[in-house]
C-alpha cells in the first residue's frame, strides 16, 4: 500500500479477516512489568504470541496497544478494560516494517510475521486481566 510507504501507517477495516482489541499502556505494562513499550516488547511478544502495535496517542495520549485477534473473537469479546475496534471502522495500522516509534504514529511491539499467524483470544484476555489485576485495588471496580 502506498500509503504505508508515504505515512508509515494505513487505515484498514476489521472484519472479515481479523478483529482488533486495543488495551491501555497502564494495563499492559503492568502485565508484562516494564515502564514502556520497549521494556515491554519481549514479555508481549513470548506472551500473546500475535501481532500487537502500540500508538502513543490512544486512550487520550496516555497510549494504548493493539492486538491483532482472529475475526470470530469479535464476537465473544468481553474483556473489562480492554475496547474491541468496532467492526467495519477504520483503524490506523503501522506499515509492516515500522518497528520503532517515529512522529507519534503507531508501531510494531510485536512485528506481524504472517497474516494467519495473530494473537490467540485466550491469551490477550488472559494477560489483559492480569494487568488488570495488578492495577486495581482488591475490592475497586474499573472499566
Amino acid at each position: 500500500m502506498s500509503s504505508w510507504k508515504e505515512n508509515g501507517a494505513a487505515y484498514l477495516i476489521p472484519g472479515g479477516l481479523f478483529c482488533a482489541v486495543m488495551i491501555p499502556a497502564a494495563v499492559m505494562h503492568a502485565a508484562a512489568e516494564g515502564d514502556s513499550p520497549q521494556a515491554c516488547a519481549g514479555r508481549i511478544a513470548d506472551v500473546l504470541e500475535g501481532p500487537v502495535f502500540y500508538d502513543p496517542s490512544a486512550f487520550r495520549q496516555e497510549g494504548g496497544y493493539t492486538a491483532i485477534l482472529p475475526a470470530s473473537a469479535a464476537l465473544v469479546w468481553r474483556v473489562p478494560s480492554t475496547v474491541l475496534h468496532p467492526s467495519r471502522r477504520l483503524l490506523l495500522v503501522p506499515a509492516p516494517d515500522r518497528c520503532e516509534p517515529v512522529g507519534g504514529l503507531p508501531w510494531w511491539v510485536v512485528p506481524l510475521e504472517s497474516p494467519g499467524l495473530l494473537c490467540a483470544p485466550q491469551l490477550v484476555a488472559c494477560f489483559a486481566g492480569l494487568g488488570r489485576r495488578r492495577i486495581v485495588p482488591a475490592g475497586c471496580e474499573l472499566q
